[in-house]
């Protein structure tokens, strides 16, 4: 990653992987993006080192994403506090200005999003630890998105008060699938599991705390009923809205005749669901007015009109400093196959 480069490139698709190579306990854990993306880091360690080392990337994950609530805001003065030390030595508030305030109308097309963590560096004892912050802004039904990779560094240890700055960053203009965003994938997930009639397997997905788990099993499954009653067809992700860093509303679409059915569902930052709307009937007329907007502008209107998008066809630089793979994707296309195939 470039320090403090605004460079815009072209498009980049595929979903996102977190990996932690956990040394201590000669342990590798992989946590696919219906997780990673919106920092939750629910894995079983064999040690409590993981444990604090997620509990560091949670913090991380957060100012990450006040950072970009500040450039939202124009407000670069609380930008500038927000970076570490060595940053601001080089920089003063006009330097952050000057770097993002060309941005302003696209920080501004949607909420930010979580996306990707992936660990850069860490000492021995965890007290200094360094993470690449992956966050994206897009409207909610938009195929493109302005990608902001920030790297956060931590200072702390036992006893010591977290500090935690931005050291460098980079933008970049992606292309995204909705149905890899992560609070999509984790929607898909119990839409399908309900949709089977698995519901002792769907409420596994559920917040223990939400109204929806409810007291018992029976009390679950009269809840999502009228979900079952959707049936089996696949459902698509027509929108993926973020509420803010805890939650996303993700909007599903099952067709029906010329028509369709949306249910909306919650998705909290831990990967669990939190609740849902009660499916909306959507008219043919009704579909075909929402989607026009889309489809009489460009990627170019609809991120920054009169930028030159070089190389919208290649796969940005900014990617390759994002140590990710893409093994959760095939996994969770296989487990669609098997659904549609019951």
């Amino acid at each position: 990653m470039d320090d403090y480069s605004g460079g815009e490139q072209g498009a980049s698709t595929g979903s996102k992987v977190l990996k932690f190579a956990a040394i201590g306990c000669g342990v590798v854990v992989l946590i696919g993006a219906v997780l990673a993306g919106f920092g939750a880091f629910k894995a079983v360690s064999c040690c409590g080192e993981f444990q604090e080392l997620a509990l560091v990337a949670e913090g991380a994950q957060e100012h990450a994403y006040e950072f970009v609530i500040d450039l939202r805001r124009e407000d670069y003065e609380s930008a500038y506090a927000a970076l570490d030390a060595s940053a601001q030595q080089k920089l003063d508030v006009e330097d952050v200005r000057n770097a993002f305030a060309p941005h302003t109308e696209d920080l501004n097309r949607g909420m930010p999003t979580p996306f990707g963590v992936t660990l850069l560096s860490r000492n021995d004892d965890q007290s200094e630890v360094v993470w690449e912050m992956t966050t994206r802004v897009a409207e909610p039904s938009a195929p493109h998105a302005l990608q902001i990779s920030l790297e956060v560094s931590y200072v702390g240890g036992e006893g010591a008060e977290p500090v935690y700055g931005v050291s460098a960053w980079d933008l970049t203009r992606v292309t995204r699938s909705l149905a890899d965003e992560p609070a999509a994938m984790m929607a898909l997930r119990f839409h399908r599991e309900v949709a089977n009639g698995r519901v002792e397997q769907a409420r596994r997905f559920v917040s223990a705390e939400s109204e929806l788990y409810g007291a018992s099993l029976e009390e679950f499954t009269e809840q999502v009923a009228e979900l079952q009653q959707l049936g089996v067809t696949p459902a698509g992700v027509v929108a993926v809205a973020p509420l803010d860093h805890r939650s996303a509303e993700v909007t599903l679409r099952v067709p029906r005749g010329e028509g369709a059915l949306d249910v909306v569902y919650e998705v909290s930052s831990t990967g669990d669901i939190l609740g849902f709307k009660a499916p909306v009937e959507r008219s043919a007329a009704d579909i075909r007015s929402a989607e026009m907007p889309a489809s009489e502008s460009s990627p170019e209107d609809a991120l920054a009109e009169g930028d030159e998008a070089s190389g919208q066809g290649d796969e940005p630089a900014a990617e390759e400093g994002v140590q990710v793979g893409e093994e959760a994707a095939a996994p969770a296309a296989d487990e669609e196959a098997e659904d549609r195939a019951e």
